[in-house]
């Protein structure tokens, strides 16, 4: 790969104990430590993660760079701290409890300047333990090519295309820059900010099903019991919205106003019912309500979307009707909504 670099950002909070995992990990990359930026940004740690991440910048002087945050601003923050740092070809996110294969690095950008790809997407498994696939040498994968340049209106319906994890890609920074893409800040689910506005800039996409990335998965973890609280979802509403207004102020809007409308009423209506449901966390009625309101503010004509019935989008899209019972009392709303979710809960 020449003298190409890529720039590796990690947001690092209260993980003294996991993130000599995730360095070793990453310095160990069979690509080349020479090949590596590797930006770490504390977001006001109040242990002591910063004492071992000092360790690390100081054995690895030339590809190790530690930036110091005063204020916690959440991972969408340090991500956006960490891009303002990043001057390699390539930009890679890992989370800092989280481990990547050795030959990830060499893969992927093997993948990327063969076919001159903006993104490559791979897979990852959850796991609680430093997994054995790990020792296990990956020379090639098998891929397909996705080219958004043609029939990007196809491509913006399949969500498994480009999914809305940025852990589990590599992108080439030039296709960031001219996105001009940044992270949402203090809220959690962050990344469709970044993530969706993307994909009307990105031409060539590599994907494959290789599991090259592991995610430790912490029951117990303080990320998981966020996650779990029932302000995430308000957060969650927040951005979808910034991500709505963000496209339709873009220049975009009017040539994929029906898919853009589809995703806000997915990800800011329909996905809530799924990801509350999967928390075992009630729909109150004022919730349902602001939703509803905001759909039929914002895409008036939602009953119209061409692609509402179509397959993989009827059955999720039965949400919807609970809009037509908003004349309800709250006790009754929030009754139709927990037998809605009933279903999504077991599905």
């Amino acid at each position: 790969m020449s003298g190409e670099k890529i720039s590796v950002i990690i947001p690092c909070y209260n993980v003294k104990d996991m993130v000599s995992e995730c360095l070793d990990s990453i310095v160990a990359q069979t690509i080349g430590l020479e090949h590596l930026e590797i930006i770490l940004i504390d977001d006001a740690s109040a242990d002591e993660t910063v004492s071992v991440l000092k360790k690390y910048e100081e054995k690895y002087p030339d590809n190790i760079m530690l930036v110091l945050c005063e204020k916690n601003g959440r991972q969408g923050t340090a991500r956006n701290i960490g891009l303002s740092y990043a001057t390699g070809d390539f930009i890679s996110f890992v989370d800092s409890d989280d481990w990547i294969h050795p030959d990830m690095y060499k893969v992927l950008v093997d993948i990327m300047n063969k076919n001159e790809c903006d993104v490559v997407q791979f897979r990852y498994m959850e796991t609680k333990d430093k997994p054995e696939e790990m020792s296990r040498a990956i020379d090639n994968i098998d891929y397909k090519i996705v080219d958004y340049s043609c029939n990007r209106k196809e491509k913006l319906l399949n969500s498994q295309i480009l999914n809305e994890s940025c852990t589990t890609k590599l992108y080439r920074k030039s296709l960031i820059d001219c996105a001009n893409v940044r992270y949402a800040e203090g809220v959690a689910y962050e990344e469709p900010m970044f993530t969706y506005p993307m994909k009307f800039y990105v031409n060539k996409v590599a994907v494959t099903e290789t599991k090259l990335y592991y995610y430790r998965y912490n029951e117990k973890g303080t990320m998981l019991s966020y996650m779990n609280n029932p302000s995430t979802m308000v957060q969650h509403l927040q951005v979808q919205l910034n991500v709505y207004l963000t496209m339709l102020q873009s220049d975009f809007f009017n040539e994929y106003k029906d898919e853009i409308d589809l995703y806000f009423i997915h990800s800011f209506y329909a996905e809530t019912f799924y990801f509350m449901a999967g928390r075992g966390m009630p729909m109150l009625a004022v919730m349902l309500r602001y939703m509803a309101k905001t759909v039929k503010e914002y895409v008036p004509d939602y009953r119209n979307n061409p692609y509402i019935g179509l397959p993989g989008v009827k059955e999720e899209m039965k949400s919807l009707e609970l809009i037509d019972k908003l004349n309800l009392t709250d006790k009754e709303l929030e009754y139709c909504a927990s037998e809605y979710m009933k279903g999504l809960s077991l599905a």
